[in-house]
């Protein structure tokens, strides 16, 4: 079964949606609604992917993936959202403060808890 979750992020009039499940299954989901834009990637060897087009971004995360595979992700949908709106990629605190709300965003999407730092 195929779980889908969309974010919007208003300040660029964007949407991210995360696709969690069989990559089969997103792969088809993405062709009925990309149309033409390349969608095939193998699930054999990566657990995430970020797929862009115009201010949309489609992330699917593979059941077994963990944070570092939604980060990773997560900074190539900032990127392109940055291209997509005219941000320089030098502008580092555009970047920071993007990738900061999606992964704030992604907290309660999946139960990410993020204690205070604390040295061990």
């Amino acid at each position: 079964m195929l779980l889908t979750h969309k974010i919007q992020i208003p300040i660029y009039n964007a949407d991210v949606t995360f696709l969690i499940g069989d990559a089969y299954e997103v792969q088809d989901y993405l062709a009925d609604i990309k149309g033409t834009i390349n969608v095939d990637f193998n699930p054999n060897i990566t657990d995430g992917i970020c797929i862009h087009n115009k201010l949309m971004s489609w992330i699917w995360l593979s059941p077994d993936s963990d944070i570092s595979v939604l980060i990773h992700e997560l900074s190539h949908c900032v990127f392109d959202i940055m291209e997509d709106v005219g941000l320089n990629f030098s502008d580092s605190e555009a970047f920071c403060y993007l990738i900061q709300y999606l992964v704030n965003e992604c907290k309660s999407i999946f139960a990410i808890q993020m204690d205070p730092i604390k040295q061990v």
